[in-house]
């Protein structure tokens, strides 16, 4: 048979026909597609398809007693389709007694027992085991993405309401899983029963929710309106609610975390206890309670203490916490006290506020009913240090400064509210009548802005703020406004003008006119206008704005320590248009006296006249600029974007090239791991956030580069001589390649891939103190990288064309030896630990003949001390060898036969460097002696004269006569002056004495 609630077959046997409300039947009765909600008036059933045997009477509900068994192949209830539903039970209005068992894909159940469908009675009777039950796919649960519950259950409960409800609820080896975890529990039991006297006991218990007891005699119903009389007591003009005598409660709960970690995004500590009473008699109310930390919406509240007892003549309400931390603001040592004085309510709360604590609070507040029976809050005065500023609420104690409402908390009056320091003022006024009529200002009066506004990080804001900001309504008709002027403003303490701000709404409150202008000496060096409008809780703009000589210094603290300096004018034109969090800017800009430094490099450079900027949605776009370095004039075509999201979370992608352009430019300190003077020929990137730039140089080596690379490792360069021959222990470190100290670099990642030629001048200095190093013009390639763990590495080779070894010893021995042409230096990583592969020569004259058997030989003659560093650049292991050019065969071999001992060799060359001459037998004589304290006259009296740029030196060359028989030779004097006075034209002069 087809109805209109669906299709129905059935096979039955039926008595008493002619009355319908008690006709009998049994047999078997199919239902498809059938709308057993609509037969049944249960809004939440729908459809329903059965294969039921029934043995019963009745077919409208409050005459239904039947037995049914089968199959319920679907059921539609709150919006999901039940499937594989056996049944097995009776129904006998308005209870149902019996089994089921489902089997759908998101639940799995068995149940037995009994349940009162009914209005007015309460009974529960049953025990059911939920294997699998997926509340989300059930529509059952809309919060979590993910919601699972497993358990066992027994009920037995009865009653006719909550006040009267007696039983057992038991729940046993539960868990529930949702998106952040999967939670187990373990019993979790209720129990409420009455004793003879009809006093009331509810029981909670479970170890990991809640577990405590509530006793007495009350109305479920009545428990708000007993805390309100309780709370209305203290004051004369409250008017109590109606309620039933008699009642009263105790309660006593320790609350566990798992509960508040399934319902809600937080938790509550451990040994979080509350307890407390209600009387309705005497309308007494007290509170206890204590929890180490609550967390709940990204907000934590530590060792929070609540205490209540409005009948306690010193205070009735203290609460105190250790901190308060919210993702805006942190409260610290919170405090809150108060008393009842003649039907007023006193609170006074002390607190501290800030990352730092830096804020404090001193607050004195007062509740009172009024005549007309409306809540009064009031403001003594106050006191409020805020960013160092002391600021005070009615500081002139005006009886004013209150906020009045009604119970309903639909009506508010505020009066006269002022918040002041010194000269400044700022004060809300106005009215809230239902949600129909608001009449709200807010007034500011030679406010500074510096001490209201949170501290902006970067931005100093200052300027004096005057002005209102208005809101009206009546019922559906707005009419907001604000009209503001800061005088004097300034961004990071750069003058920009007087800045005015007009708003004014329409009736809808959705749409908003804005008038903008920031004029400094007469000029309006930034105007935006246009409209606002809010639309669907969504904010979208549509502005025009211009710029006249805007000072772009403003903007300098955005490079943090990487990027200072920033400076420069902008003007132009740029429209903003489109939702908030997908604005479409256009527009473009022209800056003058634009520049910029890099503090890490310590180059400076500024940008064309006139170069063009053109503003995108979330890009300023540089085209073609040219780039000049502000020292040496040095040019360059700067490329590229500076992005921002929302003017915020600044990175740049900017490309230059030159082919002369300065790329570095610091002086020596005592943690540099390289200096000097860099140009280049190439292309340099920048790209990154601002406080975390990565800069790459790819470029070959321009005329007037000079790299300077010091060595300070303190543990293979003594300090009491600049230059160090290796001990076997100092052998066995570099074998074993102890591990050197890392200096620490932070905020920039540099990479320097640097081709040398021999327009580049490359230093390596093995000690600053004395000048122990080496230098010189070669072909090369280096690879420096500066990584923001702090660590430096440094790859390539250098080859050298030409240089100098300025070798010292044992503060004796200055000498500057000319480097061989094809000597190498090799980096594989560590900079100080660097291959040398080196030969340098120093060309002396002396008098061999202690090195000779035949001894007629008896004068001076030239010769070469050679130096061959080969090794580690920190620890060089040096060998000598002295060559004679222009002594004939036999002399030199007779020499070289001496000089094949290597320990002899190294002495003899030692001693020459020294003294200039070679180490008799009998030991160093005393013209030796002499000569070398000459040299040592001489290099001072050299350093005296010589300026700081080398434009002119002067040097003293000393020789003493030598006496020694077979030896003698003449003395000495001789004066050379040096002085260059441009890059090509120098002067050079020599002066000696016999």
């Amino acid at each position: 048979m087809t109805t209109a609630l669906g299709n129905i077959q059935s096979n039955l046997m039926m008595n008493n026909i002619n009355n319908i409300d008690n006709a009998t039947y049994s047999g078997n009765i199919i239902l498809e597609h059938f709308n057993i909600g609509a037969f049944l008036n249960k809004k939440d059933l729908g459809k329903v398809s059965l294969n039921l045997d029934v043995d019963g009477k009745g077919f409208k509900q409050k005459y239904l007693n039947t037995t049914f068994s089968g199959n319920i192949y679907k059921l539609q209830y709150k919006g999901y389709d039940y499937s594989k539903i056996i049944v097995d039970g009776n129904f006998k209005d308005p209870i149902f007694k019996g089994k089921v068992f489902i089997n759908d894909p998101n639940l799995f159940m068995d149940f037995d027992g009994l349940v009162n469908l009914g209005k007015k009675d309460i009974a529960y009777n049953f025990h059911t085991k939920i294997d699998y039950a997926n509340l989300r796919n059930l529509k059952l649960v809309t919060k979590d993405t993910i919601s699972v519950f497993k358990g066992d259950i027994k009920m037995n409960v009865s009653g006719n309401d909550l006040d009267n409800l007696v039983g057992d609820i038991n729940i046993n080896e539960t868990s529930y899983q949702n998106n952040k975890d999967t939670y187990y529990f373990d019993d979790f039991t209720i129990n409420s029963s009455f004793d003879s006297d009809l006093l009331r006991t509810i029981t909670i218990n479970s170890p990991d929710i809640i577990e405590g007891k509530v006793v007495g005699k009350f109305k479920v119903n009545q428990l708000k309106k007993m805390l309100e009389n309780s709370f209305g007591s203290l004051y004369a003009n409250y008017n109590p609610n109606k309620i039933i005598k008699g009642q009263f409660l105790k309660f006593d709960f320790a609350i566990y975390n798992k509960i508040i970690e399934v319902f809600y995004p937080g938790n509550i500590g451990k040994n979080t206890v509350f307890k407390g009473n209600i009387n309705s008699d005497n309308d007494e109310f007290k509170l206890n309670f204590n929890s180490p930390e609550i967390d709940a919406y990204s907000n934590s509240f530590h060792n929070l203490a609540i205490k209540i007892d409005n009948k306690n003549p010193l205070y009735n309400t203290y609460i105190q916490l250790d901190s308060i931390k919210t993702k805006y603001y942190k409260v610290n040592d919170f405090s809150l006290i108060n008393v009842t004085t003649k039907d007023t309510l006193f609170l006074r709360s002390e607190f501290k506020g800030g990352n730092a604590s830096q804020d404090y609070y001193n607050l004195n507040l007062y509740h009172t009913i009024n005549k007309e029976g409306k809540s009064v809050v009031g403001i003594k005065k106050s006191e409020l240090k805020f960013k160092d500023y002391l600021w005070f609420l009615n500081e002139n104690e005006d009886i004013k400064n209150k906020i009045v409402f009604d119970k309903a908390l639909k009506n508010f009056s505020i009066e006269d509210v002022v918040m002041s320091h010194e000269n400044q003022k700022i004060e809300l006024m106005g009215q809230l009548k239902d949600l129909a009529y608001k009449d709200l200002k807010l007034d500011f009066e030679n406010v500074e802005i510096n001490k209201i506004l949170p501290t902006v990080e970067k931005f100093k804001l200052d300027g004096s703020l005057n002005g209102s900001v208005s809101l009206k309504q009546l019922n559906t008709i707005y009419q907001p406004t604000s009209s503001i002027r800061i005088d004097d403003f300034s961004i990071n303490n750069i003058a920009l003008g007087s800045l005015n701000l007009d708003i004014e709404g329409d009736d809808s409150f959705k749409k908003f006119n804005l008038n903008s202008v920031l004029e400094n000496e007469n000029v309006e060096s930034f105007s935006a206008n246009g409209e606002i409008e809010i639309v669907n809780n969504t904010t979208s703009l549509d502005l025009d704005l211009n710029l006249e000589s805007f000072n772009l210094g403003i903007l300098s603290p955005l490079g943090g320590e990487v990027i200072s300096n920033i400076r420069g004018f902008a003007s132009g034109k740029s429209n903003i248009r489109g939702e908030i969090n997908d604005l479409d800017i256009n527009g473009r800009l022209f800056v003058n006296k634009a520049g910029l430094k890099i503090p890490y490099l310590n180059t400076d450079y500024n940008i064309e006249d006139n170069a063009v900027v053109d503003v995108t949605e979330s890009k300023f776009l540089i085209r073609n600029a040219t780039l000049k370095d502000t020292k040496y004039n040095t040019e360059g075509k700067l490329n590229g974007s500076i992005e921002h999201k929302n003017f915020s979370d600044w990175k740049l992608d900017l490309n230059i090239n030159s082919n002369r352009f300065l790329a570095l430019d610091t002086k020596d300190s005592e943690d540099a791991a390289y200096f000097g003077t860099a140009f280049i020929d190439g292309y340099a990137t920048i790209k990154g956030p601002t406080n975390a730039l990565f800069i790459k140089v790819n470029a070959k080596s321009e005329k007037g580069t000079s790299m300077k690379i010091p060595i300070s490792d303190k543990e293979v360069i003594g300090s009491n001589s600049n230059f160090h021959f290796k001990t076997f222990d100092e052998k066995y470190n570099l074998n074993t390649e102890k591990k050197i100290p890392v200096r620490n670099y932070q905020g920039l990642e540099l990479e320097f891939d640097f081709d040398i030629n021999p327009n580049a001048e490359v230093e390596v200095i093995l000690d600053r103190n004395s000048g122990h190093g080496m230098k010189g013009k070669g072909f090369g390639s280096l690879l420096f990288k500066i990584n923001t763990l702090g660590k430096f590495n440094m790859w390539g080779d250098f080859q050298a064309y030409e240089g100098t070894y300025n070798f010292k010893y044992g503060g004796l021995i200055n000498k500057k030896f000319d480097i061989k042409k094809g000597g190498t230096v090799v980096w594989e990583g560590d900079p100080m630990k660097a291959i040398l592969n080196l030969d340098a020569v120093y060309k002396t004259t002396a008098n061999p003949s202690v090195l000779l058997d035949n001894s007629t030989f008896n004068r001076k003659v030239d010769l070469e001390v050679v130096i061959g560093l080969k090794g580690n650049l920190s620890n060089p292991d040096p060998d000598f060898n002295i060559n004679f050019p222009n002594l004939s065969p036999i002399l030199r071999s007779q020499i070289q036969t001496k000089l094949d001992d290597k320990d002899f060799r190294q002495k003899q060359a030692l001693i020459l460097l020294s003294t200039g001459g070679f180490l008799a037998v009998d030991g160093i004589d005393q013209t030796s002696i002499t000569n070398n304290l000459y040299e040592k006259f001489g290099d001072v009296f050299g350093n005296i004269f010589k300026d700081d740029e080398s434009k002119i030196s002067v040097g003293v060359n000393i020789v003493s006569a030598n006496r020694n028989p077979g030896a003698q030779t003449d003395g000495r004097v001789g004066v050379t002056v040096s002085t260059k006075i441009n890059e090509r034209i120098s002067i050079n002069g020599k002066l000696g004495v016999q």
